[in-house]
C-alpha cells in the first residue's frame, strides 16, 4: 500500500532461490529508489538457506514474501508475482541485478504521460563482472518494434516496466520454455503494444558463472522453443529466420555438436545465401578451439546480443 492507503502505482517482482546476499543487494536497490510508491514482491523458489530471513529482515511493510511450493522455475515465479500484484505497472528485477536510484522515477514519469497503446518502457543498462564495468548498452528502438524483436531481444529484464493490463492481453510468461522466456514475452508484447525508452543507463546487469544464460544446451532448447512457437511470424522473413538458424548453429558448435551446428549453418545459408555462415562452418571445423574461445568471449556482457552482433558482423 502507498502512504495514503491506496494501492501502489508500481509492483516490483523479484524471483529468487538460494541467493541471500544477492537478493539483499537487489532489494536495497529497490528500497533506495527516489520514487517510493511501490510494492515489492519477492517470490522464493523454496530456498533452503537464509533467504527468507534476509527478505523479512528489511522490516519494510511494502515487501511481500511469497514462497513457491517446490522449485517450479523462473517463469512460474514471475507469474506468481504478477498475478498477486496490485500496481498499475509491473517492474521486473532478477535477484542478481540491481537498479540505479532514479530508475523508477524516470520510467514511471514517462509511462504516465504515454497513451495506452504504449505498453512498455525500458532503458539503458551496464554490465558488471567482478566489480568492473564490462559494457554499456543504450536503447535505440521505439514504437512498434515487433519486426526487430524477432531478430533478438532488444532489452534486458532489469530495464523494463510494463502496464499490468498488458498481461491480460498477451498472457503470462511461458512456463514450458526452459529459457528465452523473456524474449518470448517481449515478442508477444511487441506484437500488441508500442515500446518507449528512457535514453539513460538505469540498471546494472551482473555477470557471473552460474547464470542460466551461460548454459548453451538450455539456451538452445529455449531458442528452438521460441522459433517453434512463433514459426509463422519467423517464416514470413527469410532473412530473420536465417539469422536465428545461424545463431543456433553457433550455439551447437559451442556445445561440441559439430553435426547439428553445421546443419543449422547450412539451413541458414539456404534461406539467405548472402551471409557469413560458411565462415562459421570453416572456423568451427578447422580451428574449433579458437572458434569456441571467440564465441565464448562474445557471450560476455549481454550474452545473446553480443553473440548475435558477432554472428552478423
Amino acid at each position: 500500500m502507498s502512504e495514503d492507503g491506496d494501492f501502489p502505482h508500481v509492483s516490483v517482482i523479484i524471483p529468487t532461490y538460494n541467493r541471500p546476499s544477492l537478493v539483499g543487494r537487489a532489494i536495497k536497490s529497490v528500497l533506495g529508489q527516489s520514487y517510493q510508491d511501490f510494492e515489492l514482491i519477492v517470490v522464493d523458489g523454496s530456498s533452503d538457506d537464509e533467504t527468507k530471513e534476509v527478505v523479512k529482515g528489511f522490516g519494510d511493510r511494502r515487501i511481500r514474501y511469497v514462497s513457491e511450493t517446490g522449485r517450479r522455475g523462473l517463469s512460474n515465479a514471475r507469474n506468481m508475482g504478477i498475478r498477486s500484484s496490485m500496481g498499475d505497472y509491473v517492474a521486473l528485477l532478477d535477484d542478481d541485478d540491481e537498479w540505479l536510484p532514479y530508475k523508477l522515477e524516470m520510467q514511471v514519469d514517462l509511462l504516465d504521460r504515454l497513451t495506452e497503446d504504449y505498453g512498455v518502457v525500458y532503458s539503458g543498462y551496464r554490465t558488471e563482472q567482478d566489480g568492473r564495468i564490462a559494457g554499456e548498452y543504450y536503447p535505440a528502438e521505439r514504437g512498434y518494434v515487433y519486426a526487430r524483436m524477432l531478430k533478438g531481444s532488444i532489452l534486458s529484464v532489469p530495464t523494463i516496466i510494463i502496464r499490468r493490463s498488458c498481461f491480460e492481453v498477451v498472457g503470462y510468461f511461458d512456463e514450458e520454455l526452459p529459457s528465452c522466456e523473456d524474449w518470448d514475452m517481449w515478442i508477444r508484447l511487441a506484437k500488441e503494444y508500442k515500446f518507449e525508452y528512457v535514453p539513460e543507463i538505469l540498471a546494472v546487469y551482473h555477470i557471473h558463472g552460474d547464470q542460466m544464460t551461460f548454459d548453451q544446451s538450455g539456451l538452445i532448447l529455449g531458442v528452438e522453443g521460441v522459433l517453434k512457437k512463433h514459426h509463422e511470424d519467423f517464416s514470413r522473413n527469410r532473412k530473420t529466420l536465417a539469422e536465428q538458424y545461424r545463431y543456433l548453429g553457433a550455439l551447437y558448435y559451442l556445445t561440441g555438436d559439430k553435426a547439428e551446428g553445421t546443419r543449422f549453418m547450412f539451413r541458414s545459408m539456404k534461406l539467405n545465401p548472402i551471409q557469413n555462415g560458411i565462415v562459421h562452418v570453416l572456423a568451427a571445423l578447422i580451428t574449433p578451439d579458437i572458434y569456441r574461445e571467440k564465441m565464448l568471449v562474445a557471450l560476455t556482457g549481454d550474452q545473446n546480443a553480443k553473440l548475435r552482433q558477432n554472428l552478423n558482423a
